[in-house]
């Protein structure tokens, strides 16, 4: 009775403890087909100081601002996945996951693949010609960043929460 315990509570530490092994990805989106959003209506997802510097400098929007499918965003969700940050500029969504999770995001028909090869704790970054991967550790700093002026600016674009 006492080793069906042992294995039992062992079996439980294992299941639970893969539960807690989350990770950090950074998934890309193949499009932005089907959006609710629209060119025509930039009022919906940009601020009327963004809309009034562009129109002010002549710049054009384009497909490139929209944001990422809500829709998209919501099977990511339902897949069991935590959303930290959306790029619309990237059409990709940082999500924290389980590698199992992972599998599952991935073969969504919307997915273009995955930033790197794994967890952007330890990104991979393409050498120049594409033939080998040079393997990059990114380091966690034990103090914070002072962003100093340029604060406004980095917490606009969310490189705050990026770091």
């Amino acid at each position: 009775m006492e080793k069906n315990k042992i294995v039992l509570i062992s079996l439980l530490c294992f299941i639970f403890g893969s539960a807690l092994a989350q990770n950090k990805y950074l998934i890309l989106l193949k499009d932005k087909n089907n959006s609710p959003f629209s060119i025509d209506r930039p009022q919906e997802f940009l601020s009327a100081r963004s809309i009034e510097r562009r129109t002010r400098q002549k710049i054009k929007i384009n497909q490139r601002d929209l944001p990422p499918n809500p829709a998209y965003i919501s099977q990511i969700k339902a897949a069991g996945s935590k959303i930290w940050y959306q790029s619309r500029w990237l059409n990709a969504v940082l999500i924290e996951t389980s590698p199992t999770v992972l599998n599952t995001v991935l073969a969504l028909p919307f997915v273009k693949g995955l930033e790197g090869s794994g967890d952007i704790r330890n990104a991979r970054m393409a050498a120049p010609n594409n033939a080998e991967f040079v393997k990059n550790k990114l380091e966690v700093l034990e103090t914070p960043v002072n962003y100093g002026n340029s604060f406004n600016q980095i917490e606009m674009l969310g490189v705050d929460k990026m770091h």
